[in-house]
Order: structure tokens, then C-alpha cells, then sequence
């Protein structure tokens, strides 16, 4: 009765690996990220003073079909975010933050033929890892240090960041190409207590490649 079961047992497990292999697919897409912050002070906005900065970001997923227009994609997700502003006296202070994001996207294909058009979105939980802050002057570099994390001054940023991320793309074969926006609602700084709001955002466009287990 024993072998029984533990048989019985085997050949279930097998059958539903076999059942969740046939819809899981391994990919990774990498490509420019064109980041900057949503940065004001009370009521006041620096936006105007602030330049995108351009970086990468590379995300090994898994994807999971419930269909042939569904499926969750989850994954980690490693970013450049950041900015420059632009100060008196011709100062520039460039900021770039370095975060590892965990990502969890629904995502929608609509088949138009051989080439699939999907669309995705959903939440990021971002932790960052390292950055650099450099102060230039007439593009001559004054100054370039570590960038400090933590909840409080003298930290630079706050180390976590949660946003949406959202996208769209085309899959041909098992390539694709797409762009997506993400937005954090956190504020990063540290100086909320002076009413300091930053928020990050980015831009990005990337190729992909992706197979099935």
C-alpha cells in the first residue's frame, strides 16, 4: 500500500511539473534607462532644473501563460536611476543611485500574426545598493563621493524605493523589443522634515529574448 501511495505521489508531482513546464518561460531584456526626479521643496519645483540622466538596466524573469493572452512575469530587475541638477554659480550635482528591483508585472498579449503586441504593468519594490554623488563646475569635476543611505540626514537617499512600472512590446519569435515607464511613489530623500519631496522616475527601452522551460 505504501509504494502505492508514494507512486501515486510521484506520478502527480510529474504530471503537474510537466503541466506548469509546458507555460513557463525563462528571459532577459537589458537596454537604456533615461531617468530623472519629480524633486520640489514645499511648494516649489526644481524640475525645471533637473536633467534626465541616461543609464541601463538589465531583468532576467520568469513568466508564467494561464493563456495564450495572459500571464504573470516576475523577476529581478537591476537599475540606474538618478539626475542631474543644475545649481548657481554654474554647478551641476549628479546623482546616481543604483537599486535592485524585485518586479512582479500581469501581462496582456494581443496576437496580429506572427508578431505578438503585449502590454504589462505592475508594482517594483527597489533596494538600493550603491551610487556616486559628483559636483562639477563649467564641466570640470569638483567633487565625487559614495552616495550614504538611510532614513535620515546626513544619508543621502532613502536605501527603498516602491513604484509601478508599466510597458509595452512586440514578441517575433523569441525576440522582443519594448519600452516601459516606471514611477516611485516613495519619497527618497531624507529631508522630508524640510519638506523635501524626490521621486524617482524612468524611461526605458530594451531588447529581450525569452524561451520556454
Amino acid at each position: 500500500m505504501k509504494k502505492i501511495i508514494i507512486l501515486s505521489f510521484v506520478i502527480i508531482i510529474s504530471l503537474a511539473n510537466s503541466v506548469f513546464a509546458q507555460n513557463l518561460s525563462l528571459g532577459a531584456r537589458a537596454g537604456l534607462n533615461l531617468s530623472n526626479m519629480f524633486y520640489k521643496q514645499g511648494s516649489y519645483s526644481y524640475n525645471d532644473n533637473l536633467c534626465m540622466l541616461a543609464g541601463f538596466h538589465v531583468n532576467p524573469y520568469l513568466e508564467y501563460a494561464f493563456s495564450d493572452k495572459f500571464a504573470l512575469e516576475g523577476g529581478l530587475s537591476f537599475q540606474t536611476r538618478g539626475s542631474v541638477l543644475d545649481e548657481e554659480d554654474m554647478i551641476r550635482e549628479k546623482i546616481t543611485p543604483h537599486y535592485l528591483d524585485l518586479t512582479i508585472n500581469a501581462k496582456f498579449y494581443f496576437n496580429i500574426g506572427k508578431p505578438k503586441i503585449y502590454v504589462y504593468a505592475g508594482p517594483y519594490l527597489g533596494i538600493g545598493l550603491f551610487g556616486k554623488l559628483k559636483e562639477y563646475r563649467n564641466d570640470a569635476l569638483l567633487s565625487e563621493r559614495a552616495l550614504t543611505w538611510g532614513q535620515y540626514i546626513p544619508a543621502d537617499l532613502n536605501r527603498i524605493d516602491f513604484g509601478i512600472n508599466g510597458g509595452v512590446g512586440i514578441d517575433i519569435n523569441n525576440f522582443s523589443i519594448g519600452a516601459q515607464y516606471g514611477y516611485g511613489f516613495l519619497n527618497v530623500s531624507t529631508l522630508d522634515n524640510y519638506g523635501i519631496k524626490m521621486h524617482n522616475y524612468v524611461i526605458s527601452i530594451s531588447l529581450g529574448y525569452k524561451f520556454d522551460l
